[in-house]
């Protein structure tokens, strides 16, 4: 592991190690990560993240209403490509009776 030292040789600060970036698709009421509601026009380049979490329930009637759903086929390519290269993918859902 690649490490540089300061003054003190028992602080060790790791140089190479990138934190991780997480995606969350469907609400952007968290702060601190990267957020897309489904009413966004453009939803970032998936694989780009290593982790993406899918807020299902936040999906309105007017939204799909709306919706052609050809961004649910992009957003599902792109997921696919997203699995494929070892990320992760944490769906929210509720069940509805």
């Amino acid at each position: 592991m690649t490490a540089s030292r300061n003054s003190d040789e028992s602080d060790i600060i790791p140089v190479n190690r990138t934190s991780e970036r997480l995606l969350l698709i469907g609400c952007k009421s968290f702060a601190g990560i990267h957020a897309v509601s489904w009413e966004d026009q453009e939803i970032p380049n998936i694989p780009d993240y290593d982790t993406v979490v899918v807020s299902v329930p936040h999906i309105t009637k007017d939204f799909l209403a709306n919706s052609d759903g050809t961004s649910f086929e992009k957003m599902r390519t792109a997921l696919v490509r997203f699995l494929n290269s070892k990320g992760k993918l944490v769906v929210i859902a509720v069940p509805r009776i």
